[in-house]
This record gives structure tokens, C-alpha cells and sequence, in this order.
């Protein structure tokens, strides 16, 4: 290939092109001679140990913003199991408020805070 920046002439030979004939000088018996196969050899991979897991962990913890994410996710979830330690509340309200109204057999409820409180 001739190149000539001066004048932005570029000569390219054909020849250049052409791939390489990897058989060229190869008797005929090397290009057509029998090769042993084996099924236990092809099966091998020669590629190292992939772990699908590790890959996707460590795209995961490659930006920040998902383990902002998941730091609040557990802190959310960490939150529901302090907090009624450490905060008193009614562990029977519940079951006073399901007193309070009762279902009829025509499945209506009955009753309310009207009983509990009075009406007026």
C-alpha cells in the first residue's frame, strides 16, 4: 500500500488484501489425514470457573444508588422489629375494637362505637 499524504493519493495492491493460505505447502496426506475424536475431550471447558451469582452481586454492588436501596430496605425492615420494643402500645386493642361490632346472620354488622359510647 502507497500512500501519499502530500496529495491524498492512496494506491492499495490487491494482493495486499488477500488472506494467507494457511494449507499452502501441506502434502495431501497432512490435509486429509483422520483425527482421533473423543466425546470426554470435547465436553471439557477450557474457560475459568463463572459463577452466575457472583457475577450478578457484583454488577448490583457496582453503583451507589443500589446500595442506598438496599440499606434503606434494611433498615425499614430492621425498624419493624425494633420498634415495638422499645415503643408501649395496647398488644389487645385489636381484639376490643373486633368486640365492639358484631355480624348478624344476614352478614350486616351490628353495633359500633355508639354502643361503647353512647348516643346523643
Amino acid at each position: 500500500m502507497n500512500v501519499d499524504f502530500k496529495h491524498g493519493h492512496v494506491s492499495v495492491d490487491m494482493n495486499d488484501l488477500k488472506e494467507p493460505d494457511l494449507t499452502e505447502g501441506m502434502s495431501d496426506e497432512e490435509l486429509f489425514s483422520v483425527i482421533n475424536h473423543s466425546d470426554l475431550e470435547s465436553e471439557k471447558i477450557t474457560a475459568p470457573r463463572y459463577s452466575y451469582w457472583q457475577s450478578v452481586f457484583r454488577v448490583f454492588f457496582r453503583k451507589k444508588i443500589n446500595i442506598v436501596m438496599l440499606s434503606l430496605l434494611g433498615l425499614i425492615v430492621l425498624m419493624a422489629y425494633l420498634y415495638p420494643i422499645f415503643v408501649e402500645y395496647d398488644k389487645f386493642g385489636v381484639l376490643f375494637i373486633c368486640r365492639m361490632f358484631a355480624v348478624t346472620e344476614d352478614n350486616t354488622l351490628q353495633g359500633g362505637v355508639e354502643q361503647v359510647v353512647g348516643k346523643e
